[in-house]
């Protein structure tokens, strides 16, 4: 996603960060608009206690939870394809999008939205 995004003009870092007693690390994307409010989409693993009335091998699971700069969104990660995942990601950065162009016409001189290709794209 990162990639695709730098190659439509934007500026975008992908980090990666290791969480004492987790297996899987934090991962987050955040996306520079200048003086514009970034965008952030970061999936963070915690572990949890297997319910009860679910039969498994390990007292604890692990969670993928999606966090925007604004907050967590309440959404399990767990269970999606990559595709359903990059989706989300899609919908939320858009969602981002239309917010920067409703608070002060941000978004009209960003090159590219996802959904279009790159001036420079042939077809």
């Amino acid at each position: 996603m990162a990639q695709e995004l730098e190659s439509r003009g934007q500026t975008a870092n992908v980090t990666e960060e290791q969480v004492e007693g987790e297996s899987l690390p934090n991962l987050m994307l955040q996306v520079d608009f200048g003086d514009a409010t970034s965008f952030v989409y970061q999936v963070c693993p915690h572990r949890m206690r297997t319910p009860n009335f679910i039969p498994a091998d390990d007292d604890f699971y692990v969670r993928l939870d999606a966090y925007l700069a604004e907050g967590g969104q309440d959404k399990d990660l767990n269970g999606y394809t990559r595709g359903q995942v990059i989706g989300d990601l899609v919908a939320e950065y858009e969602r981002h999008l239309h917010f920067l162009a409703l608070a002060g016409g941000h978004a009209q001189a960003m090159p590219g939205t996802i959904g279009e290709p790159p001036e420079d794209a042939q077809m």
